[in-house]
């Protein structure tokens, strides 16, 4: 699940508009991670919670 996750939030990231560091940003919400991860065949016994999703993805 976390190469999944990786790719999924990779699709999602840009880069630091002030390009001042080489940090990336992504707009991708626990809910729409979640989502894309079920679509991808996961099962819901085998996902986080989306509060857990989202410290993830923080």
């Amino acid at each position: 699940m976390a190469l999944s996750l990786g790719q999924i939030a990779e699709s999602h990231s840009q880069q630091d508009p002030t390009f001042k560091t080489s940090l990336a940003y992504t707009r991708l919400t626990a809910t729409s991670a979640l989502e894309k991860l079920k679509e991808q065949g996961f099962s819901q016994e085998q996902l986080p919670c989306p509060i857990t999703m989202a410290q993830v993805l923080n």
